[in-house]
Order: structure tokens, then C-alpha cells, then sequence
């Protein structure tokens, strides 16, 4: 069974703690089953059911989405897209519930989902169900794919990647990983295109890394426009959560 899930004796129920970004302490959330428990190549997968009847789903016991709220963080990720976008790209986002509400939006977009780990999906596919018809699936590492991308460019990018690129930690390595994702985007997006960055809480206590923050700034210096953050209260994170967005114009 996985490291992540615990038994209260006292009250009979297990339950997997998880952290909270934006200010001290801990959640927990109440496991009635295991839906999916393994290790992949690069990262620990479970698929919990609630005694409420929802679906949550952890990497490395950090909550990514579940079946009832995950359209709260999804929506917010695609407040930039328009109905004359075309060409969707989405980096991370292997659960397949920011494409998912993307094909429901505009069923005629192309979407080109990059995600690491082929584990994710087949978890993501068994439990919450597949990837719509119109999505091309791309396992492999997104700063590669972005490199080596030699298309025509797309209409919007969603950067749905991990908080730390995985395998590395702090605040050094976030900087330089995300450094290269903007300035790899800027080169795929074409003009009037838009980024939506996953930014983590919109505030922080005193001494935490401020991702939000960072991200706005990264965005401007490379010369987007009309920088916006958009935040709301994400029940299964129990925490406010932030998107940040940024047009090439």
C-alpha cells in the first residue's frame, strides 16, 4: 500500500495528508479505496475514492485533481482561450482534465498534449476516462519537445508542469526550469497567442518562494503582454490556487 496513506486508530478511517502551499500546515483526505496504487519510472501514482464519492488523484501525495472539482483550476487555465483558437498546447496535465474541458469548449480544436510520464495517463484513462479523439499524445519531456518543436506554432499554451521539475528541488532549480519553458514558448507561440502557467497560491507566508510573483515577472521580461493572475479557492487543495497569463502581442 502506498507510504502516502494513513490510519487514524482512534476514529478507523484512512486518509492521505497533504501539504498546504500557501500558508502553514496540513489537509487531509478521507480514502474509502484504493482505485490505483504504483510507482512509475518517475513518480508515485494513486487514485483514491472518497467516502463522499469523489475521485483523487495524488502524485507523490500531492493532490493534482479530482472527478467533482478539478473544473475550478481547469477553468481558470483556460480563461485566455477564444473560440478562433486552433492550436492548443498543453505541458504536463497527464490527467487529461484540462483537455478534456478544452475539447468540450471547441470540439474542432487541435490539442497537443506533452506529458512525461505514460503511467499518468493510463492511471489518468482507467479512472477518469479517456483522452478525447482530437488529442495528440506526446509522451516525453516537454522542455525536449519544445526545442525541437518545427511546426507552425500554436494558438495557446497551457503549462499545467510540476510545481519542481522532478527529480531536482528549491527554488534555484524552479527558476532555471521555468526560465527555459517561457523562453521555449515565446519561440512556438504565434502572435497574438497566449501562456496560462499554473503559479501555485497567490500569496505565501514569509520566506516562501513566491512562484506567482516570479512567474509575472519572467513573463513581462520576456516581453508579454497584459499579464494577468487570476486565483480561486480550489476545494480538494483546500487553499486558493493561481493561474498567470500572458499574451504575445
Amino acid at each position: 500500500m502506498s507510504k502516502f496513506i494513513k490510519f487514524n486508530r482512534k476514529s478507523g478511517h484512512s486518509f492521505v495528508e497533504i501539504p498546504l502551499f500557501g500558508r502553514e500546515g496540513t489537509r487531509s483526505v478521507r480514502v474509502k479505496n484504493i482505485l490505483y496504487d504504483k510507482k512509475s519510472s518517475f513518480q508515485e501514482i494513486l487514485i483514491v475514492e472518497t467516502p463522499d464519492g469523489d475521485r483523487v488523484f495524488f502524485l507523490d501525495g500531492v493532490v493534482q485533481c479530482s472527478l467533482r472539482w478539478s473544473w475550478v483550476y481547469d477553468k481558470m487555465a483556460l480563461i485566455p482561450m477564444s473560440s478562433i483558437d486552433s492550436e492548443l498546447l498543453v505541458l504536463g496535465g497527464g490527467d487529461g482534465d484540462i483537455v478534456r474541458l478544452a475539447n468540450a469548449i471547441n470540439p474542432d480544436l487541435n490539442i497537443t498534449l506533452v506529458e512525461l510520464d505514460s503511467a499518468v495517463i493510463d492511471a489518468s484513462s482507467e479512472n477518469f476516462g479517456p483522452l478525447p479523439k482530437n488529442v495528440d499524445l506526446v509522451v516525453g519531456d516537454a522542455l525536449e519537445f519544445l526545442r525541437n518543436y518545427d511546426g507552425e506554432g500554436f494558438h495557446g499554451i497551457v503549462s499545467d508542469l510540476t510545481d519542481t521539475p522532478i527529480g531536482t528541488k528549491g527554488k534555484k532549480q524552479y527558476e532555471r526550469f521555468y526560465s527555459e519553458v517561457v523562453e521555449l514558448c515565446w519561440g512556438v507561440l504565434g502572435w497574438d497567442g497566449w501562456i496560462s502557467i499554473q503559479a501555485g497560491p497567490p500569496k505565501v507566508p514569509k520566506g516562501r518562494f513566491d512562484s506567482n510573483k516570479f512567474l509575472r515577472e519572467l513573463l513581462a521580461r520576456k516581453g508579454f503582454e497584459r499579464i494577468t493572475t487570476t486565483a480561486h479557492y480550489v476545494p480538494i487543495y483546500f487553499e486558493d490556487w493561481s493561474i498567470v497569463c500572458g499574451w504575445k502581442l
